[in-house]
């Protein structure tokens, strides 16, 4: 018998102070190609939504028409590595 591989999607949104473009978002939208390549590189991830993208538009798309709601969606495998990425690093400290 084969253990099933089991994947958990990730869905996360939230909205900015500011819009994405505001000197206050600054160091928020700087960290986002260093944070999204920390977790490509982590094991467990599968699948992130937005590698196709330009990295401009990486943080998030545009939701409910605010560019100030930004979200992420990624696949992971088993769950705990999530919770490794998430609650360890860089990704925690935003």
């Amino acid at each position: 018998m084969t253990t099933p591989i089991r994947h958990l999607a990730h869905f996360s949104w939230g909205m900015l102070r500011a819009s994405v473009d505001d000197p206050q978002i600054t160091t928020f939208a700087e960290a986002v190609p260093r944070v999204n390549a920390r977790a490509e590189d982590s094991p467990g991830f599968v699948w992130r939504f937005g590698d196709e993208r330009p990295p401009a538009e990486a943080a998030g798309w545009p939701l409910f028409d605010d560019d100030r709601i930004i979200a992420s969606f990624s696949v992971w495998e088993p769950p705990e590595a999530l919770k490794a990425l998430v609650y360890r690093g860089s990704h925690g400290a935003f």
